[in-house]
C-alpha cells in the first residue's frame, strides 16, 4: 500500500496501470495508494477500475470513479475527506456528502446539502405548502389562492402535472434543470 502526495504523477501512473503498450486494455492487481497529506482519502485499484474512496478505521465509503476527479480536484478531495471525517464523528454517514459533491464539485455546496437531509429536509410538497400557509396568514386570500393554483396544489388545478416530477423530491435536491422541465411543461402546454 504505497503513500504519497496526490498529485498529476499520481494519477498518471494509475491510469497507465490500466494501459499496456499495445492499446489493450490491462487488469492490475489490487492495491490502494494512500495520500499522505489528508489521512484516510485513497484510490483503490481493482481489476475492474479504480476509484476514489475515504479509508479510514471507522469509514469504508467510495467518494467516486477515478476518471470523475483531474488533479486539479485534489485539494478539494481533501477538504471533502476532512469534512467526511468530523461528520462522522457525529454519527453522520459521508453518501449524502459525496453524492452532493460528485453533482456540484464544490464541498460547500455539498455541505448544505447534507445539512439540509440530515437536518430533515422538506419535500416539495411540504415546502410549498408551508409557504401556501404563510401565504394565507400574510397576502389576501385572493392572493392564496392564486399561488395555491400556480404552484399546482389547487384541486383540479392545470398545473399539477408541471409539478409531478418533483413532488417527492427534497428541496434541496432540486436542480434548475428540475425547474426548468416545470417552465417548460407550462410553455408547452401554451
Amino acid at each position: 500500500m504505497p503513500t504519497e502526495f496526490f498529485d498529476g504523477n499520481t494519477l498518471r501512473r494509475i491510469s497507465n496501470l490500466y494501459k499496456s503498450k499495445r492499446g489493450e486494455v490491462r487488469k492490475p492487481t489490487d492495491g490502494i495508494y494512500r495520500d499522505n497529506e489528508c489521512a484516510g482519502l485513497c484510490i483503490k485499484v481493482r481489476a475492474r477500475g479504480a476509484t476514489w474512496a475515504l479509508l479510514t478505521r471507522d469509514i469504508n465509503a467510495k467518494i467516486g470513479d477515478f476518471a470523475l476527479f483531474i488533479e486539479d480536484d485534489i485539494p478539494a478531495l481533501r477538504q471533502l475527506c476532512a469534512e467526511a471525517k468530523d461528520q462522522a464523528k457525529r454519527g453522520v454517514k459521508p453518501e449524502v456528502l459525496f453524492t452532493a459533491f460528485r453533482e456540484k464539485r464544490d464541498v460547500k455546496a455539498a455541505k448544505e446539502v447534507q445539512a439540509v437531509v440530515h437536518g430533515g429536509a422538506k419535500t416539495w410538497v411540504e415546502a410549498r405548502d408551508g409557504f401556501l400557509q404563510w401565504a394565507r396568514v400574510n397576502k389576501s386570500i385572493q392572493t392564496a389562492d392564486g399561488y395555491r393554483s400556480a404552484l399546482g396544489a389547487a384541486k383540479d388545478s392545470v398545473y399539477e402535472p408541471d409539478f409531478r416530477h418533483i413532488v417527492k423530491k427534497n428541496v434541496a435536491s432540486i436542480t434548475l434543470g428540475d425547474l426548468s422541465r416545470v417552465k417548460e411543461s407550462i410553455v408547452t402546454r401554451g
